[in-house]
């Protein structure tokens, strides 16, 4: 005899299942590559398609500030599946962006206009989390390191939005 499930007790037992896939990745530590790089784990939003996506997002304060670029895998800008225009913008999420795997993802904080850069690349999807391996890592007062750099243009936005006082829209996407 087929025992037959309502569908909200089907929706609730996937939910269930991908919290404790989150959970377990989660959990797992960071690690080395022989190359010298790292492994990063976070938990990113799907479409309503279930197709992975990240946000570009931040902004300045007084003092400090910190941004979140998204790129293709040759630094080049995107376009945005979604840019909120009501609500609480300041310093928060300002378009969500596809993710596919080999995007680069540029975060950057300052403090007093002393930079902290880090360059990720996507490597790995399964559902809802992703894999990064840090690619570069620069800490400078000035352009020192990465001027010359393909990425060039894609970290100047960055260090542009963190330091947009209370910043309230995208800076690199494709118009």
């Amino acid at each position: 005899m087929i025992q037959l499930r309502s569908i909200d007790q089907i929706s609730t037992n996937i939910i269930n299942d991908f919290i404790m896939i989150d959970q377990i990745l989660l959990k797992s530590p960071s690690k080395k590559l022989p190359n010298g790089n790292s492994l990063e784990r976070d938990v990113i939003p799907l479409t309503t398609n279930r197709n992975p996506a990240y946000w570009e997002s931040g902004g300045g304060s007084t003092s400090t500030g910190n941004a979140t670029i998204v790129t293709d895998r040759f630094y080049q800008r995107l376009k945005a599946l979604y840019i909120p225009r009501k609500g609480s913008l300041s310093n928060g999420n300002h378009a969500l962006m596809p993710l596919r795997r080999g995007y680069k993802v540029i975060k950057v904080w300052h403090h007093n206009k002393d930079y902290e850069i880090a360059i990720l690349e996507v490597k790995k999807i399964i559902g809802n989390v992703v894999t990064f391996e840090v690619v570069a890592n620069f800490s400078c007062e000035n352009q020192n390191g990465w001027q010359d750099l393909m990425c060039a243009v894609a970290i100047k936005a960055g260090m542009d939005k963190s330091k947009d006082y209370h910043c309230r829209v995208p800076y690199y996407i494709l118009k």
